[in-house]
């Protein structure tokens, strides 16, 4: 799923929170508006991958990490629980590291059992 497939009531779940996305507004852009708090993001802050970038840097707690269509919009606003399975999910990043690259990082030696 991209980006561009996102439709105005649709739910997205970051690590941060649950947003309803917001599209074509009166102002001009496209939104994600929080349910849990009062906040919003601009959707101009995504790639089209859904991952959160700024000038600066990779936001990974805003990356959008699952969708939910919404049958009634009205609902969207008034709950963040979900009655349905995602029509997305954001595959998880599982590292991959050598022996040698384990004990770098752990910095101390170690045998793994079978």
């Amino acid at each position: 799923m991209k980006k561009s497939d996102l439709k105005t009531g649709m739910k997205v779940v970051t690590s941060e929170g649950v947003y309803i996305v917001m599209k074509n507004t009166s102002q001009g852009s496209d939104y994600l508006v929080c349910i849990s708090e009062s906040g919003y993001l601009n959707l101009d802050g995504y790639n089209d991958d859904m991952k959160r970038i700024t000038i600066l840097e990779h936001k990974p707690q805003f990356d959008i990490i699952e969708v939910y269509e919404s049958s009634d919009f009205l609902t969207s606003f008034n709950t963040n629980k979900f009655q349905c399975d995602p029509i997305w999910e954001r595959e998880k990043d599982i590292p991959e590291y050598t022996i040698d690259e384990l004990t770098e990082k752990l910095g101390f030696e170690f045998k793994i059992k079978k």
